[in-house]
């Protein structure tokens, strides 16, 4: 039977290398007491920490971080004869220059570093018109400009629905009314880790998952997890903003045997995976 202490930290005893006793002694034959406690030590303190400290951004490189979005719309849709990818950069700017004029006189309530980044913007809106998907689920809106692209290449391509969700009433004073009839906003009320599952397995398989919500590693994996349980398979997505916040999309993608992809914008990461 674990231990207190063993229960309250959530160690896993098979990460500590002592399923059992024999095991263990056959590590320390091997390799020595005090490298085998050495060892043990270093994977009892990663455990502790590294869900209250962000990756370095040597991790991402390691993984293959892309500063051309065009070079990752390649990646994911090269065998794609319908569009060219970059033909829909001239989309994107007559809608970056809209929203440009819309956010000059808009009265909005969150501060202007929650948005997405000009990379990070182009790189959705593309994603969505040349997958084209049925239903989009972003988490976190705020301003609502990620909510603002994504509905656009929603009405581009005739089809599809996003739901977005927050916890908050406020968000979403980008989104004109001429977009909203692709839109339903969702107010995640408490406890919020039920009433979100409850929520996507009801609307559930979606084609694609975008999460800029809390960026704290717990709720971020979490919604992962959750993301990954109801998404469609074989071709779904899923997208983080602020992947470098913590370790929590690395330890998803790493525990599912996934092959993410990150843009480097100019202050942040963001991650996109397909299933």
């Amino acid at each position: 039977m674990r231990s207190k202490f063993i229960n309250n930290v959530g160690i896993n005893l098979e990460v500590l290398l002592v399923k059992n006793i024999s095991g263990f002694l056959k590590y320390v034959r091997r390799y020595g007491l005090n490298y085998t406690i050495k060892y043990a030590t270093e994977i009892l303190v990663n455990d502790l920490l590294r869900k209250h400290i962000r990756p370095l951004i040597l991790e991402f490189y390691e993984l293959g971080l892309e500063q051309d979005v065009v070079n990752i719309l390649h990646y994911y849709f090269k065998n794609n004869t319908l569009e060219d990818p970059t033909s829909i950069k001239k989309e994107y700017e007559e809608l970056a220059t809209k929203l440009q004029m819309t956010h000059n006189y808009a009265k909005l309530k969150y501060p202007e570093d929650f948005k997405i980044e000009d990379k990070t913007a182009f790189l959705l809106y593309s994603l969505v018109r040349l997958y084209k998907p049925n239903v989009v689920v972003e988490t976190g809106v705020a301003n609502g400009h990620s909510t603002f692209y994504i509905l656009s290449a929603l009405n581009k391509n005739a089809k599809g629905k996003l739901y977005s969700i927050d916890i908050s009433k406020d968000v979403g004073s980008l989104v004109s009314e001429e977009l909203k009839e692709r839109w339903e906003l969702i107010i995640l009320e408490k406890p919020l880790e039920k009433n979100l599952e409850k929520f996507l397995a009801k609307i559930a398989p979606f084609d694609l998952f975008v999460h800029d919500s809390n960026h704290m590693y717990f709720w971020q994996a979490l919604e992962y997890k959750l993301a990954y349980k109801y998404i469609i398979k074989n071709g779904g997505f899923i997208m983080t903003d602020d992947g470098d916040y913590s370790y929590a999309f690395l330890d998803f993608c790493k525990a599912h045997k996934l092959a993410p992809v990150f843009l480097f914008d100019s202050r942040k990461i963001f991650g996109i995976v397909k299933i």
